[in-house]
């Protein structure tokens, strides 16, 4: 079976066992999200690779949306005001957050985003929101601890920052 690639303008990183993927305009700070992101796994002890910078190929396989890397940029990221930098990587990954960054949040963006006819949840984040990461990592946490619920549920601190109301003991 060939699978159908797409090339797409977007950064991913493998965060433990899924990927995220991170959507904006150029300049919004895709790679900036993708390096905090890594360096706070380093720091934490967590397996957190990139997987790619700038464009991503990804497919549709097994009820799931697979990323891999462009192998002229594999192991490749721009650090803004210092160039393209080595980075350890992964060639693929699975999907399973999209993270958009918009320059404005209107208060009714989509809970999920379809990408190849796979369905994910989904996060906008404000491209100069200073919590950017924090809001990242209660979405991540949210994923990897669903009870079935739904992401958006566990993810009411994307609107109002109210943290007692996320995990076991605000539910």
């Amino acid at each position: 079976m060939t699978l159908d690639w797409q090339n797409i303008h977007a950064t991913a990183v493998l965060v433990g066992r899924k990927a995220v993927l991170i959507r904006g305009a150029a300049g919004s700070g895709k790679s900036s999200l993708a390096l905090a992101l890594i360096r706070r796994g380093d720091r934490d002890g967590r397996l957190v690779r990139l997987a790619a910078d700038d464009q991503v190929f990804v497919t549709a396989a097994g009820g799931a949306l697979i990323a891999r890397t462009p192998e002229t940029i594999a192991g490749l990221i721009e650090v803004r005001g210092c160039g393209i930098v080595s980075c350890p990587h992964e060639g693929l990954a699975r999907i399973g957050l999209v993270i958009d960054l918009v320059d404005a949040l209107a208060g009714d963006e989509a809970a999920t985003a379809a990408i190849a006819g796979i369905v994910l949840p989904r996060v906008t984040v404000g491209v100069g929101d200073p919590e950017k990461l924090h809001r990242v990592d209660i979405a991540l946490f949210a994923l990897q601890h669903d009870d079935g619920r739904g992401l958006r549920d566990d993810l009411r601190l994307h609107r109002d920052g109210d943290l007692e109301s996320i995990g076991p003991s605000g539910r």
